[in-house]
């Protein structure tokens, strides 16, 4: 703000572009110009999904928690082809079923300790299938392709990801550590993953003139290579500066 502010004063730029993109935090929708730095929409759509979480669960149960929750996510589907609601709040929604997947798993103890590898790779192959089956998927962008595909995938991603983790546990120490500190700043990885692909990006472009702007991210070396650095720039940022002003209210 104090820069935005400087900047309008020095009349080098409208004021303009940058109350909208301060109010574009809290509008919470990365599918236009209001929100300049897109990740922040998940911000705002978690904090609006976890209330309409802990009021379902506190007012109802069993079956008629199942039913409404079933119903707030087909509702939240249909609304996302219609409008972005503020905060993501359709997307909220639409995600309330996976909480409920989640609640439900802590609520019976679901192990996955003793999680074998055949159960990992059928979870991998089945998850793969359908994600290969169903459409492109962007939540951000309202992009759910078959409803039914949607949840499948989601569901089953989830339960890839846990045993997977359990895994972790096992790994070397330095490794492990590493892992674990990644996952503890995930919020901070959230927010400067975005910046550092959008530098990578015309880095790559300007270093290989014959790739088109619009289909780079379908080269796999340009995935693999933004992926990791997404990830692990953040990560250092964080370790070594994380604890400035301003960086440390992202920093766990």
């Amino acid at each position: 703000m104090l820069y935005c502010i400087v900047l309008y004063c020095r009349g080098d730029y409208t004021y303009q572009p940058y109350v909208k993109t301060l109010l574009g935090v809290f509008y919470g929708c990365g599918i236009d110009d209001w929100l300049r730095l897109v990740p922040f929409w998940f911000l705002p759509c978690l904090f609006v999904s976890e209330i309409i979480f802990v009021i379902i669960v506190k007012y109802l149960s069993g079956l008629k928690r199942i039913m409404l929750v079933c119903c707030i996510s087909l509702i939240g589907l249909q609304l996302g082809e219609l409008y972005a609601l503020p905060c993501s709040t359709d997307i909220a929604m639409v995600s309330q079923m996976f909480l409920l997947v989640g609640f439900y798993m802590r609520k019976t103890e679901v192990k996955v300790e003793k999680t074998s590898c055949r159960s990992i790779m059928a979870l991998l192959l089945a998850f793969l299938i359908v994600a290969n089956i169903n459409s492109s998927i962007n939540m951000d962008l309202r992009k759910y392709g078959n409803y039914m595909l949607f949840y499948i995938g989601g569901i089953t991603g989830t339960f890839l990801v846990i045993s997977l983790a359990v895994y972790i546990t096992k790994l070397k120490k330095c490794v492990r550590d590493g892992l674990v500190y990644c996952g503890q700043q995930s919020v901070f990885i959230l927010i400067g993953h975005y910046i550092v692909k959008t530098f990578y990006t015309k880095v790559y472009i300007m270093l290989k003139p014959n790739i088109v702007a619009e289909t780079v991210r379908l080269n796999v070396d340009y995935a693999v290579e933004a992926t990791l650095l997404g990830i692990l720039i953040p990560v250092i940022v964080c370790k070594y500066l994380g604890n400035y002003p301003i960086l440390r209210e992202f920093k766990n």
